[in-house]
C-alpha cells in the first residue's frame, strides 16, 4: 500500500486499463489503484507511474530488477489452472500451458501500469484455459518519510499517545458496534495516530496497523542499525488505547534495501532471520498477529509475462519474480515463517496478498500455504480488500470483473476450512472503477464533499461487503481499514493527482454514508 509518494504499498503492473465509469454496486476485494511493477524496476511505494497514469514509487527503496547471487534452487510449483466459474462474467483466457518456465515479475495490485514484462519465477505453475473467477485486487502502499518522533505530553506520559476518546453510547462507535463479530482496525502514519485523527482512531477502533513505519526500509535501513522509536511510539498509543495491533510487514519485494540482496542465498537469508527475529522480538509483547510474507503471487501470460490486471491472456498463477525470488526460490518464504515461528511462537503468522477471490490465484497460494500449515508455521490468511466502488462493466477480463461479494465469500469460507485465521488487512472502496486510467482527468470528481449519488453508492457498496463479513464472523476475526479518513489516503497519492474518497470519515474528519450504513443493522 502508498507514497505520499513512498505510501503505496504496492506496485502494480496494469497493462491495459481499458475502463469506463460504471454503475458502481457489486464486486468483491482487492483493488487499488496499481501500477504493475517488475522486478526490473520496483518502485519503492504503491505503484510505478505509467503511461496511464498510475502513482509513481517514490520511496527510500527501489528493488531493481536481477539479483545478487543465483538461486541454487529451483522450487517445483504446482500447476493451477483459471477457473471460469465466477458469477457475472466468463472471460476466457488463452489455451496454453507454461508451467515451469522462469515467471516475470508481476506488477502489484490494481494500478494504471502496462504488463509486466521479463522472465516470470522459476517454475510458475498453472495451466491455461478459462479465467479465475472474478475477484478482488490489492496493493500496498508504499511507505512515506518516517517523519519527526513525536514530543512526549505535557503530562511526561508517552511519546505521541493520545487521550483515549470518548467512550459514547455502544451502538454509536464502531468498534462496540461489531463487538460480537470482529475487531475493527485502522491503519495509521507518523502524523495521524496522533493528529487530529486520532479521535477518531481511539473511538471508533481497537485495533492498529502502521501503514509503513514497520516495513524493513523503515525499522533496518541500512545494515545493522535498526529504527524502532517511531514504531515503538505508534503501537504503545495503539496498546494504551486497548488495541490489537497487527504488523507490516516482515518480507515483501517493495521497500527493501538495496544491500539486503547483496550476497550468497546463505547470506541474504541470514539477513532476512536476523531483522524478521529483531524486529519480532522487539514488539513481542505488544504486536499478537504479522503479516510475515507479502504479495508474492501473480499471473503470467504463455510466455512468463505479468499480465497485469486484464486477465485476458492469463496463463497461469506463479511466484513473483522479485529479488528474494530469484536468489532464494520458495525458501524465502518458508525460512522467513521459520524465523517468525521461532522469534515469537505466540503470535499469529499470516500470508497477506490481494486479488484472493480469484480461484486460480487461491489455488497457487493454498499449495504452499498447505505446506506451511503442516509445518505448523502460519496461521492465517490475509485479503488486503482494496475494493473499487463497482465492478467494471466495459472491460470483461479487468480484474475487478470478479470483485464482488460472493467471490469474496467464496475466499473466506475456502480458507477458512484448512482451519486458517482470515484478516480483512487493507479495506477500502475507491469512487472510481478501473475502466479507465486514474489520468482521465474528466472522470475525476474534484469536489471536497461526495455528490448525494456518489454517497449513496458507496455507502450501498460498504454494506453488501459488511452483510457479508458479519455472515461470516466465525471465519473473519479482524477487519482493517487502510486509513481512517479522506483526507489522508494512498488512493488521492498518484502522480497523476487524482482524489479519491474510499473511507468511512470524510476530509472534514466527519462520518459518512457509508459508516451509517455498516452500523445499520
Amino acid at each position: 500500500m502508498v507514497a505520499r509518494a513512498a505510501r503505496a504499498k504496492k506496485t502494480w503492473r496494469i497493462g491495459h486499463p481499458v475502463m469506463l465509469m460504471v454503475t458502481m454496486l457489486a464486486g468483491a476485494c482487492d483493488g487499488d489503484d496499481t501500477t504493475a511493477s517488475s522486478e526490473q524496476v520496483i518502485p519503492a511505494g504503491n505503484e510505478s507511474a505509467d503511461a496511464a497514469g498510475s502513482p509513481s514509487v517514490q520511496g527510500t527503496v527501489s528493488t531493481p530488477e536481477g539479483s545478487s547471487g543465483t538461486s541454487s534452487s529451483t522450487p517445483s510449483q504446482a500447476v493451477v489452472s483459471p477457473e471460469n466459474t465466477s458469477p457475472g462474467a466468463s472471460p476466457v483466457a488463452p489455451q496454453s500451458n507454461a508451467g515451469g518456465a522462469p515467471n516475470t515479475p508481476p506488477g502489484s495490485p490494481n494500478g494504471e501500469g502496462g504488463t509486466g514484462a521479463g522472465p516470470t519465477p522459476n517454475g510458475a505453475a498453472g495451466s491455461g484455459g478459462t479465467l479465475p473467477t472474478p475477484g478482488a485486487t490489492g496493493t500496498e502502499p508504499t511507505p512515506g518519510p518516517i517523519g519527526t518522533e513525536p514530543s512526549p505530553g505535557p503530562d511526561g506520559s508517552a511519546p505521541g499517545v493520545p487521550e483515549p476518546g470518548p467512550v459514547g453510547n455502544d451502538a454509536t462507535q464502531l468498534y462496540k458496534k461489531y463487538e460480537d463479530y470482529f475487531t475493527i482496525g485502522a491503519a495509521v502514519d507518523s502524523s495521524s495516530y496522533r493528529d487530529a485523527h486520532a479521535a477518531i482512531w481511539t473511538e471508533h477502533f481497537n485495533g492498529a496497523v502502521a501503514e509503513n513505519e514497520m516495513k524493513w526500509a523503515s525499522l533496518q535501513p541500512t545494515e545493522g542499525n535498526f529504527s524502532m522509536s517511531q514504531a515503538r511510539a505508534m503501537v504503545d498509543a495503539a496498546v494504551g488505547n486497548n488495541m490489537k495491533v497487527r504488523g507490516h510487514v516482515l518480507v515483501w519485494f517493495d521497500q527493501t534495501p538495496d544491500w539486503v540482496f547483496q550476497g550468497t542465498k546463505d547470506e541474504v537469508l541470514g539477513r532476512m532471520r536476523t531483522h524478521i527475529t529483531r524486529v519480532m522480538q522487539e514488539f513481542k509483547d505488544s504486536v499478537y498477529a504479522w503479516d510475515v510474507v507479502n504479495e508474492a503471487v501473480i499471473g503470467y501470460d504463455a510466455n512468463n509475462q505479468d499480465v497485469g490486471e486484464d486477465l485476458t491472456s492469463l496463463d497461469h498463477w506463479g511466484y513473483r519474480d522479485s529479488r528474494w525470488y530469484q536468489i532464494a526460490g520458495e525458501d524465502h518464504i518458508f525460512e522467513a515463517f521459520r524465523a517468525a515461528r521461532a522469534a515469537d511462537p505466540n503470535a499469529k503468522l499470516f500470508y497477506n496478498d490481494f486479488w484472493n477471490y480469484l480461484d486460480g490465484k487461491r489455488e497457487f497460494i493454498l499449495s504452499f500455504v498447505r505446506r506451511l500449515k503442516d509445518e505448523g508455521l502460519i496461521d492465517g490468511i490475509g485479503l488486503q480488500c482494496h475494493l473499487n466502488i463497482s465492478t467494471t462493466q466495459e472491460s470483461t477480463t479487468n480484474q475487478t470483473a470478479w470483485q464482488t461479494v460472493e467471490n469474496l465469500e467464496k475466499e473466506i469460507q475456502e480458507y477458512a476450512a484448512l482451519g486458517l485465521d482470515v484478516h480483512i488487512t487493507e479495506l477500502d472502496i475507491s469512487i472510481y472503477t478501473r475502466d479507465y486510467p486514474s489520468s482521465d482527468q474528466s472522470r475525476w470528481f474534484t469536489g471536497d464533499e461526495l455528490t448525494d449519488e456518489l454517497q449513496d453508492k458507496l455507502a450501498a457498496r460498504y454494506k453488501e461487503f459488511f452483510d457479508m463479513f458479519r455472515r461470516n464472523a466465525d471465519k473473519i476475526q479482524n477487519v482493517t481499514f487502510w486509513g481512517i479518513a479522506d483526507d489522508n489516503t494512498w488512493l488521492s497519492e498518484f502522480t497523476s493527482g487524482r482524489p479519491d474518497h474510499p473511507l468511512l470519515f470524510d476530509k472534514q474528519l466527519r462520518p459518512k454514508k457509508a459508516f451509517d450504513a455498516i452500523m445499520d443493522f
